[in-house]
């Protein structure tokens, strides 16, 4: 692992602890659940077309009240235009409402990287018609995958990603 001139595996070790402390300082209401597994069937929730593929994951926290939490850290604040686009939260509202006949309400917890670490809570919304956009945007790239054409999407993430062997192994034809 690379650092910074500036980081330490103990300095970034204490910002993580701290980052821990504040989170859990200013903790809202009860967790109902944290890293909740899900697995549903996925369809349409405006048409109830299936979708032939089962949707699984797990919710970063759910809260008393159905609100589903992500929970992120980043060196600085998400813009509303990036919450209200934001992929995972769209496909946490799909998988609550499939698994629960409702819209949650939506939130992101960032915890903020800066010299002095914050908290900052930000709610959003989805529609049923945004769901059912998410629901067909999973089914096309699951489907994409699975025949092959899959396509590396390189960013400062790939360290942690899942796929990064696969996008090494990619070549374009």
């Amino acid at each position: 692992m690379a650092f910074g001139d500036w980081d330490s595996k103990e300095s970034l070790a204490e910002k993580g602890r701290e980052l821990v402390r504040l989170y859990v300082g200013q903790a809202g209401t009860t967790p109902e659940a944290v890293e909740a597994p899900f697995e549903v069937d996925l369809y349409d929730p405006v048409t109830g077309e299936v979708l032939d593929l089962k949707l699984r994951g797990r919710f970063d926290l759910l809260e008393e009240g159905e609100v589903v939490v992500d929970v992120k850290t980043a060196a600085r604040t998400l813009d509303e235009r990036g919450i209200q686009q934001h992929l995972q939260l769209s496909t946490y509202a799909l998988a609550y409402l499939l698994l629960r006949s409702r819209i949650p309400k939506l939130r992101l917890d960032q915890l903020l990287k800066t010299k002095i670490p914050r908290l900052e809570r930000r709610e959003t919304t989805r529609t049923v018609e945004d769901l059912a956009w998410t629901a067909h945007l999973i089914k096309r790239v699951a489907r994409s995958i699975a025949s092959g054409h899959f396509y590396p999407n390189p960013s400062w993430r790939c360290s942690e990603c899942e796929y990064f062997a696969h996008c090494q192994a990619w070549r374009g034809d």
